[in-house]
């Protein structure tokens, strides 16, 4: 696993690169219990990275609310 100081240059790194594309807010929600700080960066960073490099797909939900048309 990667330490603490390569987990923080690897979130410096995403964030420039969300920056450059008009990012200005991202969230995440996170279990208390899913682990040390430096493990919770690195996996937002693969989860940023993927979403950078095209490799995810959008969410549309499960159709289980209900909405005003």
């Amino acid at each position: 696993m990667t330490n603490d100081m390569n987990a923080n240059v690897k979130l410096q790194a995403v964030e420039a690169a969300l920056k450059e594309r008009g990012v200005v807010d991202v969230k995440f929600f996170f279990n208390k219990e899913g682990g040390s700080p430096t493990k919770v960066a690195n996996d937002v960073v693969n989860v940023l990275n993927a979403m950078l490099d095209g490799k995810t797909l959008p969410f549309n939900g499960v159709g289980d609310s209900r909405r005003a048309a």
